[in-house]
């Protein structure tokens, strides 16, 4: 069960730009609490999902509640996932629903759904997908495409633990980086890029390749992840095509605080929206 701390609810329109963030906080933030909350105070979003929450549901979300109030965000939502993997999402404004899934899912999805000037109601969901197989994310992209039926405005953002086809990869030197490091998640005798074609072939756009933007999204310096060992971009935002003309603009942070704080860079989506 999801919690929240109690505030007036806004009467009238709060943003005009609408900031959102999906940052992977590594093991519930083990590389430090006092530096991430920093992190996400800098990041300035007005609704980021933290992945990789492990331990923030315990003891009545006392950890999250306690980051809630520290980086002064008034309403939250905490999704216990099928493993320790759970994921929180922190909100300026309260969203019309919180919700969240497990079935069919390795960890969980969490789905806020905001109310909008320019296009109603819009679902802004964040997803961690299975770290294994490809095989297994294809599955999960299938069910997370049910989902989507009941939300034909979504933003999707998470770490969707896949490639691109899209990105400037030197495809045969990269196979051969992940073989030498026994990185089998992206495939073993070729590179796999279908749980991406999945979502696209869906309709769904990426935001990053629309803006013809790249940059890696693992490892920070301070990774200790094998399976982080190579630079890849494996952190997305997707949007449904009635939003991609509302994107501003799509960035990852990177820089000295954000090297200390996890082993991912958080992704940045300003979207032109007014959330009522």
């Amino acid at each position: 069960m999801g919690g929240r701390l109690f505030a007036p609810r806004p009467t009238h329109i709060f943003y005009m730009s609408f900031r959102i963030v999906s940052y992977n906080i590594f093991k519930g933030g083990k590389n430090g609490f006092e530096q991430l909350a920093q992190s996400v105070c800098d990041l300035e979003a007005d609704c980021i999902g933290l992945l990789e929450a492990n331990g923030w549901g315990e003891e009545n979300e006392k950890l999250l509640k306690s980051f809630s109030e520290i980086t002064k965000y008034p309403f939250y939502y905490h999704a216990k996932a099928n493993t320790n993997y759970d994921i929180v999402c922190l909100n300026k404004i309260k969203p019309k629903i919180s919700t969240h899934i497990t079935n069919g899912f390795w960890h969980a999805v969490l789905i806020n759904v905001v109310e909008t000037v320019e296009i109603g109601k819009v679902a802004i969901i964040f997803l961690h997908l299975n770290p294994k197989t490809e095989v297994e994310r294809i599955k999960e992209i299938a069910e997370l495409l049910v989902i989507l039926k009941q939300y034909p405005s979504a933003i999707i953002l998470g770490d969707f633990n896949s490639l691109s086809v899209h990105d400037p990869y030197n495809k045969t030197e990269l196979l051969m980086a992940l073989q030498t490091s026994h990185i089998t998640k992206f495939g073993s005798d070729y590179l796999c890029f279908d749980t991406i074609k999945a979502i696209e072939s869906a309709g769904y756009i990426d935001c990053a390749v629309e803006q013809k933007y790249f940059i890696t999204t693992v490892p920070t310096t301070s990774n200790d992840d094998p399976m982080h060992a190579i630079p890849l971009r494996i952190d997305y935002a997707f949007v449904s095509p009635n939003l991609i003309s509302y994107v501003k603009n799509i960035s990852i942070k990177k820089g000295e605080m954000f090297n200390k704080a996890s082993d991912h860079y958080p992704l940045v989506l300003d979207m032109s929206l007014t959330i009522l």
